[in-house]
């Protein structure tokens, strides 16, 4: 398969990344669509489902509540598979690779994260309790002491993510070169990324505000229906009737398809931006080794 990008290895800056991402998404978006809209579809559609059952009033009662749970599970499992086959097939564009090929380690990327997931918040969980301890000590337990579990977890989180952070090289390092193995996502490529924090950190910080401020413009319509259902409800229960029209729920779901499919392919210009970091890292450690050659 034809890659979009061919020249990728780069001494960018972090400006030249967002910028180089956005025209690759941009020139590229007819090609990157069609070999994608079957599983963002199958995507949104499962989002907008799940959005659908949280307005009803299935979960009202244990039964109810049990059956939204049976039916949000199958939900959940499709949503997890689509952005398998998302990026799958979206990396196969960037690496020439196969789709069985880049889905199959995308599974096993994501898998590996879902673990490292589960031990942070093992860890931070951990550190609220300890600190809610420290703070209670022999007295009774407070608002305060509360707070404090709260801001102690809150720190974990921060320094854990900062932590984590050159995962953001060695992730994408992982998915477009076919011979790396998962568990060195926190070996080698891990550390060298390390080196390159700054660089990494700034990158990943302002594509987070730019990706933040469109997402929010984009959930806008979604965020004036949830409060005018919120509003509708709290109505109902002083006694009010409903005065939501009948196709609200047709409404709902339209709404959040809408606004999911934007989302995965907002984050198609995310994962971009870190496609043309790693990029960049891979030349300046090989500049690095010819330095140190030619030194010797």
């Amino acid at each position: 398969m034809k890659k979009l990008e061919e020249d990728i290895y780069q001494d960018r800056s972090y400006s030249r990344c967002i910028k180089s991402a956005y025209s690759l998404f941009c020139d590229n978006f007819a090609i990157i669509f069609k070999k994608t809209w079957v599983p963002a579809l199958a995507l949104s559609c499962g989002v907008a489902t799940a959005m659908e059952m949280a307005m009803t009033d299935a979960g009202d009662t244990l039964g109810g509540a049990i059956k939204t749970l049976v039916f949000i599970l199958p939900v959940l499992l499709v949503g997890l598979v689509s952005v398998c086959l998302f990026y799958g097939f979206l990396i196969s564009l960037l690496n020439g690779e196969t789709r069985r090929h880049n889905v199959m380690r995308f599974i096993r990327q994501t898998l590996f994260m879902i673990g490292i997931g589960i031990v942070a918040t093992a860890i931070i969980a951990g550190v609220g309790y300890w600190g809610f301890h420290i703070a209670v000590s022999n007295k009774i337990p407070t608002p305060q002491s509360a707070g404090i579990a709260i801001i102690a977890g809150f720190v974990m989180a921060v320094l854990l993510a900062l932590f984590l952070l050159p995962t953001a090289y060695s992730t994408v390092k992982y998915l477009i070169e076919g011979k790396m193995k998962v568990l060195n996502i926190l070996g080698c490529p891990y550390r060298k990324g390390m080196r390159y924090w700054g660089f990494l950190f700034i990158v990943m910080f302002i594509t987070a505000i730019i990706a933040s401020i469109v997402v929010l413009l984009a959930n806008m319509p979604m965020l004036i229906v949830s409060i005018a259902n919120s509003m509708n409800s709290e109505g109902m229960q002083m006694g009010d009737p409903s005065g939501l029209p009948s196709y609200f729920i047709f409404l709902v779901f339209m709404t959040s398809a809408a606004t999911s499919m934007f989302s995965a392919y907002l984050n198609v210009w995310v994962f971009f931006v870190l496609y043309y970091g790693y990029g960049s890292i891979e030349v300046r450690l090989k500049q690095k080794e010819q330095l140190v050659k030619v030194v010797k």
